[in-house]
């Protein structure tokens, strides 16, 4: 009778061993080709749809009617009064609105990491501090616009008095700044509060035991901790700031006269109130530029730079 060889165990791989790792290099080389073919259609429609609204403004601010090159719409925007207006009307409610925000924010996730000890009711504040993020600028303008309003405005009648808070420059820019103020400080809040997450405890209860005093401990160990998130937050914020419009536009339109007209609103009423679209992509190519020497200049102070 025949008998047959009986195999104890599994069948070892024959394979070379220099023929595995190829294999292996195949296979990643097919994993990365399928995901281009799935990401290259998405990544040209995003760079459609992200550059031509560019060119179309970069075509229309070189070009007269009839089709010929000129540079006459950025020497009209340069040479208005109204420009000039509108930067300075920016730059005070930048002064205004960042400082604030970032001081509002610090001074209350100060106060949450050090004095609030109960999860529930920093989960309570958290939740809070969401609300105002997420709603609608537009939405924030109708509420400001009916907290301000001189006849039935909350203000008003909680104060007493009968101010006409939208009707006078000083007034007016302190409103739309109280505003973008009351919405935007929850969101440096929630960064900086990250930040001190990150603080070592170790080091403050040290600091403590030496005689440290509060203030010096904040100054000296917890603001190297949370500086490079208030320099986040800045950024960001500084980035939402030139581009403000919404509420504003809801709550004074630019006025009274022109004293709340930041850049985004002079750059609306040129478009489409004038009806002058060369010199409005002039000016939002313009205002582009600006924007980005300000933020390539602030980029340099971001912890991202300094790491090696």
């Amino acid at each position: 009778m025949r008998s047959w060889p009986v195999h104890s165990g599994a069948r070892k791989n024959t394979l070379p061993a220099e023929v595995l790792p190829r294999r292996i290099d195949g296979i990643e080389a097919d994993e990365r080709r399928l995901a281009a073919r799935f990401l290259i259609p998405i990544l040209g429609l995003l760079f459609v749809i992200v550059n031509y609204p560019f060119a179309v403004a970069v075509f229309q601010s070189i070009t007269t009617e009839g089709g010929g090159l000129t540079f006459s719409h950025y020497i009209a925007v340069l040479w208005s009064n109204e420009l000039y207006e509108s930067c300075g009307v920016m730059l005070r409610y930048v002064a205004i609105v960042l400082p604030s925000e970032i001081f509002l924010g610090l001074s209350a996730a100060w106060a949450v990491h050090n004095h609030v000890k109960s999860v529930s009711i920093k989960l309570l504040l958290y939740l809070l501090a969401i609300v105002p993020i997420v709603m609608p600028p537009v939405a924030v303008g109708v509420m400001g616009r009916l907290m301000f309003a001189p006849d039935y405005g909350v203000l008003n009648h909680i104060l007493g008095i009968e101010v006409q808070w939208l009707s006078r420059p000083g007034t007016a820019m302190f409103a739309v700044a109280v505003m973008d103020i009351w919405q935007w400080t929850p969101f440096v809040y929630l960064i900086v509060l990250a930040g001190f997450q990150t603080v070592s405890h170790e080091i403050v209860e040290a600091a403590r035991m030496d005689g440290a005093s509060p203030w010096q401990t904040f100054c000296y160990i917890e603001f190297e901790y949370i500086k490079p998130f208030l320099i986040l937050a800045a950024f960001f914020r500084l980035a939402d700031v030139f581009k403000v419009f919404d509420h504003i536009f809801i709550m004074t339109g630019g006025g009274p006269g022109s004293s709340t007209q930041v850049l985004s609103l002079y750059l609306y009423r040129l478009s489409f109130k004038y009806f002058n679209q060369s010199e409005g992509s002039a000016l939002a190519i313009l205002i582009m530029i600006l924007l980005s020497i300000i933020y390539i200049a602030f980029l340099k102070f971001l912890p991202l730079h300094k790491r090696h």
